[in-house]
């Protein structure tokens, strides 16, 4: 095999593993203006949430009562609404604990 074909190999692989790598999204990592104790604490955070997402350890909570006002949140939460029409709700205000839901079909 030759050299082209093994990158024209490697560009195929990529673009075809992009869209399903890609698909779980991590926060907006935080702006550090100065370097303290509390910095490296959230920068330890936002590294294991890349981590996780990259390792596939990320997973949603089932929950089996309509999470809209019932249940607090942060804001991009996910969680997986199991009911009769299963939903896949995201948070959307914390303060309003208020969530969008589709249905995972």
């Amino acid at each position: 095999m030759s050299t082209r074909g093994v990158l024209v190999g490697i560009v195929v692989g990529m673009v075809l593993a992009a869209p399903p790598l890609w698909a779980l999204r991590t926060e907006r990592p935080p702006e550090f203006h100065e370097w303290n104790t509390n910095t490296f604490t959230q920068l330890n955070n936002l590294m294991l949430g890349f981590w996780n997402v990259l390792n596939g350890r990320y997973q949603m909570d089932r929950v089996s009562v309509d999470p809209d006002v019932s249940r607090p949140c942060s804001v991009g939460e996910l969680v997986y609404f199991d009911t009769d029409t299963d939903q896949v709700c995201v948070c959307v205000s914390a303060s309003a604990k208020q969530w969008n839901c589709w249905n995972a079909t």
